[in-house]
């Protein structure tokens, strides 16, 4: 996450990166669960680092 943001040049380019990075590890997922849990440690990512992830930022 450090380094994601700091090669991000604004909080935009981030949440995109974040949310693209996001989903292609969700899409190898081989269940809906499996792809539910790779959302919740997203998530967990996020707040781990004073961030949080809502649909406006994307």
């Amino acid at each position: 996450m450090p380094a994601l943001r700091a090669s991000s040049p604004d909080r935009r380019h981030f949440w995109q990166a974040f949310a693209s990075m996001t989903a292609a590890i969700e899409s190898k997922a081989a269940t809906s669960e499996d792809a539910q849990f790779v959302g919740r440690r997203a998530e967990e990512i996020l707040s781990w680092h004073g961030l949080e992830n809502t649909d406006e930022h994307v």
